[in-house]
């Protein structure tokens, strides 16, 4: 080869030589030193839900009850992602009546960052 060649291939080599170094101590960086990036991952992968106890009923020492329990669910329905369902046996399955499941669906929620468009999510609260 003539000079000129082996000094642009020399070139060449030295050039991705330090883009391979360059690329490898960042890889380096990102994923051994740095743990901000294993914190981001693990939290995005775990999602932590606080599962409160059912509180059961309270007597006294005379087995009178002094305190008990009605527990109540709170299901929230993202309205764009609710697709065909069959309602009648999501109604019976929650024992709500179609109408409450109508009119919980017809609500026009303002606050919280919902809006009334189509274009963004809005959440439906089914107390029961």
């Amino acid at each position: 080869m003539s000079d000129s060649l082996q000094k642009r291939a020399l070139h060449i080599q030295i050039f991705f030589g330090v883009a391979i170094a360059f690329l490898t101590l960042k890889m380096l960086q990102l994923q051994v030193l740095d743990s901000s990036f294993r914190q981001e991952a693990q939290n995005a992968a775990m999602d932590k839900v606080t599962v409160y106890p059912a509180r059961g009923s309270v007597f006294d020492r005379h087995q009178e009850l002094l305190v008990y329990n009605i527990p109540i669910y709170d299901l929230m329905v993202t309205y764009n992602r609710i697709g065909k369902i069959d309602t009648a046996k999501f109604c019976k399955i929650l024992d709500i009546s179609k109408d409450l499941f109508e009119k919980n669906l017809d609500k026009k929620w303002k606050s919280g960052g919902l809006s009334e468009d189509g274009n963004t999510l809005n959440l439906f609260h089914f107390l029961f």
